[in-house]
């Protein structure tokens, strides 16, 4: 199961890398419409989702957590593509919508990382991404009114945190995988 999951590493680095970047332009541009704003959540919630998706048809194969994981992709190309469709959908629903989306994504990691703590090492950090994602989700259900700047600051953080750990996690999956083939291939 674990060289599954260590197979498509890469779709974690883009996850990262496209966290980041998402992290980077709410901090730059807090000030940005409630339009504007949820099409940027629109298009990473999507993408973030699509990336888990290809990641886990690919190399998902045999994986007893495969349908949690679908199921995380799916709601999240599904959150992504109405977000975009609609992005004059009001402030509350936007903030609630991206609540849901952060406790699932962030359970989902979670219970991964707890899934294959004996397999694999440094698994801590899979659960501080999920722990930060359900943070995330929680502080916006509890402060669901706070104004377009403020939302911004605060998925920025949260994105610049979240793409940090799914960076580093996805380097490790890298060193990891490299290992095991390099093992693999001199038996």
């Amino acid at each position: 199961m674990l060289q599954q999951i260590l197979r498509y590493w890469w779709t974690y680095l883009v996850r990262g890398i496209l966290a980041l970047l998402f992290g980077v332009i709410c901090l730059v541009s807090p000030g940005i419409t409630l339009q504007i704003l949820a099409l940027w959540v629109g298009v990473f919630v999507l993408l973030d989702g699509l990336f888990g998706l290809i990641g886990t048809l690919v190399n998902g194969k045999g994986l007893e957590e495969k349908w949690l994981l679908i199921l995380e992709a799916g709601i999240g190309i599904l959150l992504g593509w109405l977000i975009i469709r609609m992005p004059e959908v009001t402030v509350l629903v936007l903030v609630l919508l991206m609540a849901v989306w952060a406790m699932l994504a962030g359970v989902t990691r979670i219970a991964l990382a707890i899934h294959l703590r004996k397999e694999i090492k440094g698994e801590g950090w899979a659960i501080l991404g999920g722990l930060l994602t359900v943070g995330m989700g929680v502080l916006l259900v509890l402060l669901p009114n706070v104004g377009v700047v403020t939302l911004a600051v605060i998925i920025g953080i949260s994105a610049l945190l979240v793409g940090g750990v799914l960076i580093a996690g996805g380097l490790r999956m890298r060193k990891l995988h490299s290992a095991i083939k390099d093992h693999r291939d001199r038996s």
